[in-house]
């Protein structure tokens, strides 16, 4: 089994990733950072947490970032487009996305940008946005992540988790 931790919108502060991280510990296979770390030293700040790849993609906040906008990456063998989404418009834009995964024989979408948590099959293409870790928007303010765990026989769950304050 497999374990992967997926975040985004952290926009410069990490202490809340910290606190997360106190309670669920460091051991992953991968990090996904889905944008708006903010500045170059958040972003070398989450690196150095972690001995498991960490994947990062760049977000509207991110300035003179050398991240990318997207990439195609592998998490426990299955293809998966990351991006912030905000160069597609994030929300609105869930069928374009998807159909840059499917293009691109990816069958998991992973976007940030919104700050509000949404998992949902899209045309055959599993879609999540983890929320914020640290501004969430959505209703009930939670900030919040995700964990995918992808089994030995390549099954995927997702759960979209939220920080106990």
């Amino acid at each position: 089994m497999k374990r992967f931790l997926i975040f985004s919108d952290n926009h410069g502060i990490n202490i809340y990733l910290k606190e997360v991280l106190d309670q669920i510990g460091t051991d992953f296979d991968g990090v996904v950072q889905l944008g708006d770390c903010q500045n170059a030293e958040t972003e070398q700040e989450i690196r150095n947490i972690f001995t498991c790849p960490v994947y990062m993609v760049r977000g509207n906040c991110d300035g003179m970032s050398k991240l990318p906008a997207a990439a195609l990456i592998a998490l426990g063998g299955h293809k998966v487009f990351i991006t912030h989404g905000h160069i597609y418009g994030a929300r609105p834009s869930v069928p374009l996305m998807t159909d840059i995964a499917k293009e691109n024989g990816a069958d998991i979408v992973m976007y940030g940008h919104t700050h509000v948590p949404y998992l949902k099959k899209v045309f055959g293409v599993t879609v999540l946005n983890p929320g914020s870790i640290s501004l969430p928007r959505q209703e009930d303010g939670k900030k919040s992540y995700a964990i995918m765990t992808v089994a030995d026989d390549e099954s995927v769950d997702f759960e979209i988790c939220y920080h106990n304050e």
